[in-house]
């Protein structure tokens, strides 16, 4: 009885010590999945991403995103205890979400018949003159 306690508590202490791990694939275009040759990654583990750098007509290659970051092809990305897919940001498009971020600032509202546009704590008409 003492050597089968002896070895399942063995057991139960290898299987803790087994580190889980998380794999890294990197979304290509058009839409394919590419897994990171290699292992899994244990969370925490320094993965050095592609230089490999995704062809889109027109846009040009900013880095990989995951979770908002973005980081330059070659960086390190510290492995989270999840599976991770990078996504592909472009020049083209982080442009627009910083627009969109610039217009969600703003507030529009009606005084004396008249749109008003604020911004920055100023007020501007809708031909962009600024009135205060």
């Amino acid at each position: 009885m003492k050597k089968i306690a002896t070895l399942c508590i063995g057991l139960m202490m290898a299987l803790a010590g087994m580190a889980e791990t998380f794999s890294l694939s990197y979304q290509g275009y058009p839409y394919s999945r590419t897994r990171c040759a290699g292992p899994m990654y244990a969370p925490g583990a320094a993965v050095k991403l592609t230089t490999g750098i995704p062809q889109k007509t027109d846009r040009t290659f900013a880095g990989w995103r995951y979770n908002g970051v973005i980081y330059p092809a070659g960086a390190t990305f510290t492995m989270p205890a999840q599976d991770v897919e990078l996504t592909p940001a472009w020049v083209e498009e982080l442009a627009l979400e910083q627009a969109e971020e610039q217009n969600a600032k703003a507030s529009k509202f009606i005084r004396d018949g008249q749109v008003i546009i604020r911004h920055d704590g100023a007020e501007y008409n809708l031909l962009g003159i600024r009135i205060n």
